[in-house]
């Protein structure tokens, strides 16, 4: 006799294992995984979805969009998504370039969009975390996905109210302020830090001369 269990069925599961998990962290003074229900029977449908073959089936002012017989529902894509930013001088006359990981290349200040978070509010809380600048003046420069972390980059640029790194925190190795020219021979060359920058000199050229 073959028995088949619903994706419901384990996510209703999980969801009970992680409720009693919850409770005995709570017990001992612990902070609770912060994990809803709904996420968590995404997570395990999705991973059904890697057994059951996905098939493309039409969804009416979607198209053709894939599809799991086995659980009877939809697969839209499941990405990450970030933010990078330009951050300028307070005279806007320079950008800030960081190092982290002990890797020795200049890139951009850029962190991962919280659920329930704006992009903007991610920028601000980013900026903040890394080199303790308050920021302000925020504006969409681009975006793209890049393929090896699954996330769609969404960078912006905004303008710091002061030039004074000595609360950068340790999640950086070292910032420096640079001058447009400077920043473009000093990005991480083929990098995407380095396209995203060149796209926003590009812009501020041209919004210069008209």
């Amino acid at each position: 006799m073959n028995f088949k269990i619903s994706a419901g069925t384990i996510a209703r599961t999980a969801c009970l294992l992680l409720a009693l998990l919850n409770q005995v962290l709570c017990a001992f003074g612990k902070s609770p995984l912060p994990i809803e229900s709904e996420t968590l029977n995404q997570l395990v449908t999705s991973s059904i979805t890697v057994v059951a073959p996905l098939t493309e089936k039409y969804l009416e002012r979607e198209g053709m969009v894939q599809y799991c017989p086995q659980c009877k529902q939809f697969r839209f894509p499941i990405f990450n998504t970030a933010v990078s930013m330009e951050v300028l001088s307070p005279d806007k006359t320079q950008v800030l370039l960081i190092q982290q990981y002990g890797k020795r290349r200049n890139i951009l200040v850029a962190g991962y969009v919280n659920r329930g978070e704006a992009a903007e509010k991610t920028v601000a809380r980013e900026v903040k975390e890394e080199v303790g600048l308050d920021v302000c003046d925020i504006h969409f420069n681009t975006s793209q996905f890049f393929e090896p972390s699954n996330t769609l980059m969404l960078n912006f640029s905004c303008v710091a109210t002061t030039q004074d790194l000595s609360h950068m925190t340790d999640e950086v190795d070292k910032a420096k302020w640079f001058s447009f020219a400077d920043a473009r021979e000093a990005i991480a060359p083929n990098s995407l830090a380095q396209k995203f920058l060149l796209t926003f000199l590009e812009k501020h050229l041209v919004n210069q001369k008209c």
